[in-house]
């Protein structure tokens, strides 16, 4: 299913009962939105990986310098980070990535705290989103890494040819004509075009909406998502016996 298949006459088109000229811009907005805004997240076929090395664009930093620039792709955008790591004597070593507020408690920035990179944080400035590592890199890491790890997600460009394929799985791809479908309707607000598409659906069009995001959402986390376990900070020993009130933390 192209993107002429999902947009014409045997896709929007038919269930909105309209494939004049006339609409075709709006029907292509409609497939695309539903391709960007529910085809698209935190699903498998979203995932792309960038390694980071001395040579590489973008490339690892620098002695003294903690941010890496995020990927850029023809044809795609990064979205959101997923997992930033490294490798070292056969171990994976994570550089977690955490929100502002709890990554300023353990960001170190001067030139004496320079070193291996524990957490980081999402940032950008005027022109380019970055990765901002808690401590500058020093010389021995990069000597002894070489290498880091970004695991993201992309949003993938707007359709535009009629040959183009979604990167969205061929099975899944039905289900953009009936999202489209639904905002085609209730933005214009017809009655009897929603009866109309009801009828083709066989179901109600809110339920066939409904069910065409929920196709999409139960791959969402069932490969990319990673669960964060509670660990005990010290020991289980009563407050009593001086365990302290919380017994649990997110590190000790």
């Amino acid at each position: 299913m192209d993107f002429v298949a999902l947009y014409g006459s045997a896709g929007l088109g038919f269930l909105i009962g309209d494939t004049v000229t006339g609409s075709e811009t709006n029907r292509k907005r409609q497939i695309n939105d539903a391709y960007i805004t529910k085809g698209c997240g935190r699903y498998y076929w979203c995932k792309r990986s960038q390694d980071y090395t001395a040579v590489s664009t973008p490339a690892l930093p620098t002695a003294g310098n903690r941010n890496l620039n995020v990927p850029t792709a023809s044809g795609s955008q990064f979205d959101r980070p997923y997992r930033l790591f490294y490798r070292q004597a056969g171990r994976v070593i994570d550089v977690e990535i955490l929100e502002d507020d709890e990554w300023l408690l353990y960001s170190a920035t001067r030139t004496a705290d320079a070193g291996y990179p524990e957490f980081c944080r999402l940032a950008q400035d005027a022109s380019n989103v970055y990765l901002e590592l808690n401590r500058p890199v020093s010389q021995g890491f990069i000597d002894s890494v070489a290498t880091m790890t970004l695991e993201y997600f992309i949003v993938p460009a707007r359709m535009t040819s009629d040959t183009e394929e979604p990167i969205v799985p061929l099975r899944l791809r039905p289900h953009l004509v009936t999202i489209a479908a639904y905002t085609y309707a209730m933005t214009q607000g017809d009655a009897n075009l929603i009866a109309s598409i009801t009828r083709k659906l066989g179901q109600s069009l809110t339920t066939a909406y409904e069910e065409a995001c929920a196709a999409f959402r139960r791959h969402d986390l069932t490969r990319t998502g990673r669960s964060r376990t509670l660990r005990p900070r010290d020991h289980y020993a009563p407050s009593m016996w001086g365990g302290g009130s919380e017994d649990y933390g997110m590190r000790n």
